[in-house]
């Protein structure tokens, strides 16, 4: 049985131990000069992985009606931890009420009162939040497209 004693020898042996610790930490990952790095997971908001697209650039709908606009992601999945948003601005159109917009991913709706055309902006961030409040955030998608009230 291995016994632990205070004396010199253990002393020695720890500050030895903490040398050797060093050595390992300095060569990559801890490994032999002849192994290679694992490959590190790289972060979606660093690291341009996601693309994002949308089904058209020109809606049609009737007064009244929503118009579906859908966010297509590549990939699809979204890592856990994140999640996309879509805001959707009115950029112009005709006087009057203004549309209704409920935005959502993968679709929003846009409802117009008027009949017209619209010029809308769409923007789709990828959006982390950490457990301390913060957000970071990339930007995926941002597009001008029209809408057309019947």
């Amino acid at each position: 049985m291995l016994s632990i004693r205070r004396s010199k020898g253990v002393g020695n042996w720890f500050r030895m131990a903490l040398l050797c610790l060093g050595a390992l930490l300095a060569l990559p990952c801890g490994l032999s000069q002849g192994a290679s790095r694992p490959p590190e997971a790289a972060c979606p908001l660093t690291t341009p992985v996601f693309k994002a697209r949308l089904d058209a650039r020109h809606y049609a709908a009737g007064v009244g009606s929503p118009a579906h606009v859908r966010v297509r992601l590549t990939p699809a999945a979204v890592p856990e931890g994140f999640f996309v948003t879509c805001i959707i601005d009115v950029l112009s159109g005709p006087s009057g009420r203004k549309p209704a917009i409920l935005t959502g991913y993968p679709v929003s709706d846009v409802t117009a009162y008027e009949p017209g055309e619209y010029r809308l902006r769409v923007l789709v961030n990828l959006i982390a939040k950490s457990s301390c409040g913060g957000v970071k955030a990339v930007t995926l998608l941002d597009r001008e497209v029209t809408l057309t009230a019947q």
